[in-house]
């Protein structure tokens, strides 16, 4: 999906270090909501995250995607359904973007992006 000068698409393993490395450098920021995000964060770490985020896309549970340059291919951070319930047609939005790309904007185009994306998970 295509938004803005950035895309939002499923992790692929060949992102893993790039996710680690953009974990690693936003713990003092993303860290505080994102317990997750440590100093010790790895790719071994990133890779066990993929495939729970291929699980639960399969499961129609979570949709987990990457936000990343349009030019460049640069991971900037991500963004998520999850906790889908539908049977009550509700589910959780979360998002977060690497220290270096904040206050770009980036987490609101991304959100905006995936506004009508919730009507596929939740049918």
């Amino acid at each position: 999906m295509v938004f803005d000068e950035r895309v939002l698409r499923g992790f692929r393993p060949g992102d893993a270090a790039d996710f680690a490395c953009a974990a690693r450098e936003s713990v003092n920021t993303v860290g505080r909501w994102m317990p997750w995000r440590t100093a010790s964060f790895s790719k071994a770490d990133a890779l066990a995250w993929f495939k729970q985020c291929r699980a639960s896309k399969r499961a129609k549970t979570a949709v987990e995607l990457g936000i990343f340059s349009k030019t460049t291919g640069e991971l900037l951070g991500g963004a998520a359904l999850n906790a889908i319930d539908r049977r009550n047609l509700v589910c959780n939005l979360g998002y977060w973007v690497k220290q270096s790309a904040q206050r770009q904007g980036i987490a609101s185009r991304a959100v905006r992006a995936l506004v009508p994306v919730p009507s596929t998970y939740l049918a």
